[in-house]
């Protein structure tokens, strides 16, 4: 067995291991946790989850601790117990863009790093991308993560590792379809004037015959509550979206811009992006993915000059 162990990112927790075995699969622990979420779900990827068969189906991936089975079962007579520095692991085969979901129920019975991993590997079992959750609660607890294959992924694993002494029981590994989050701007047409729109700025803005006119430093806006499409999101997977308006006028060369901004639960922009509205446009659009803590979508548009738009729309990709 070959080990390869690469620089930690944070002192309290183990986030780097890869191990290549001879003549069998490669193994690596590294990342973050992921959050947890419903979704339609397909048969089970792994065999054995419940551990009733002994885990012949998980491979060793450490020389040190123990693993085996006993009967401190979640469900079922048997749980997977690791121990002392001890892995087990077992690969899946995955595709590109695909989204997955790990569940576990996992218990820490003594100090030490205990985790739960699942990471994409690419043809050559290097890894492409991986989630750590720790386990940390004394009795069995549900451990969920979710994430979608990057490109050249070819299988994915599920890896448990502990430094004092952990139970595993009940694991699935799920192929799932994600919803696209239903997110939708009120009188985008603006054919009920300024009806959902704000006045954000102390110069107004007019409406009339399905355009609205922004002017002297005019700007509106109109806020959504994203938090729920963000949480649903896989950690690297984030809610994107398109924020588009046609029928664009523009008689002067005074700056205007289209804005799309993702703020936290005071309203801190956590990313923003502008796109200037020029005077030979007939459309605008502005992309940006929610950065984790979203909890609004903010989009705008302001004007110096004189600026008419109509046709806005809103897009989750």
């Amino acid at each position: 067995m070959r080990l390869r162990q690469k620089p930690s990112l944070s002192a309290a927790m183990l986030t780097a291991l890869a191990v290549t075995l001879a003549g069998c699969d490669s193994a690596v622990i590294t990342g973050t946790g992921a959050p947890e979420f419903g979704a339609a779900m397909a048969p089970a990827l792994i065999a054995d989850g419940t551990f009733e068969l002994g885990a012949a189906s998980w491979q060793s991936c450490s020389d040190n601790g123990s693993s085996e089975t006993d009967n401190d079962a979640s469900e079922g007579n048997l749980a997977l117990q690791v121990s002392n520095g001890a892995c087990r692991y077992q690969n899946a085969d995955a595709v590109t863009s695909q989204s997955y979901q790990l569940s576990c129920d996992a218990k820490r019975s003594a100090d030490g790093w205990s985790s739960v991993t699942m990471a994409f590997l690419d043809q050559n079992l290097e890894p492409l991308d991986s989630q750590e959750i720790a386990v940390t609660s004394n009795t069995y607890a549900p451990v969920q993560i979710t994430m979608t294959a990057p490109e050249f992924t070819t299988k994915t694993e599920v890896l448990f590792y502990s430094d004092g002494v952990m139970s595993v029981d009940n694991c699935t590994l799920t192929e799932i379809t994600i919803p696209a989050p239903s997110i939708a701007l009120q009188n985008g047409s603006f054919d009920e004037g300024l009806n959902g729109w704000n006045q954000c700025s102390q110069v107004t803005a007019t409406a009339d015959s399905g355009n609205v006119t922004v002017a002297s430093g005019a700007c509106i806006n109109q806020r959504l509550d994203v938090s729920a499409a963000v949480s649903a999101s896989a950690a690297n997977d984030p809610v994107t979206v398109n924020y588009q308006c046609d029928q664009i006028s523009k008689a002067d060369d005074n700056y205007a811009a289209a804005i799309v901004a993702f703020l936290d639960e005071r309203n801190n922009p956590l990313a923003t992006s502008e796109q200037p509205i020029y005077s030979a446009t007939t459309s605008t659009a502005v992309r940006l993915s929610a950065p984790a803590g979203t909890r609004t979508l903010e989009v705008m548009i302001y004007s110096d000059g004189a600026t008419s738009v109509g046709q806005c729309a809103l897009t989750a990709l």
